[in-house]
């Protein structure tokens, strides 16, 4: 699985948020990503959600981000880090 690790939530139609790739057994994946601080800013148990760079209704700023997700069909967890641009 080959996760995005730049997003760019302008407005502008391309780009605007960041999910994981939908592929065959996402089933039972739970998407987290956090700031530098380990503060959870969001949270998805589906793929269908996607991230569009807010916490709590306001608009994060440039930065990078950390995300996991698990996967309770496999078992396995993968982590990594995500840039917001603006």
């Amino acid at each position: 699985m080959h996760v995005n690790n730049v997003f760019t939530p302008n407005n502008d139609g391309y780009n605007d948020t960041w999910a994981i790739p939908v592929t065959a057994g996402t089933e039972g994946v739970q998407i987290r990503v956090f700031d530098k601080n380990g503060l959870l800013l969001f949270e998805a148990d589906n793929t269908q959600r996607h991230w569009d760079g807010t916490y709590q209704g306001k608009s994060l700023p440039a930065d990078t981000y950390f995300w996991v997700v698990t996967s309770s069909r496999t078992g396995e967890t993968r982590k990594g880090f995500l840039t917001l641009l603006r």
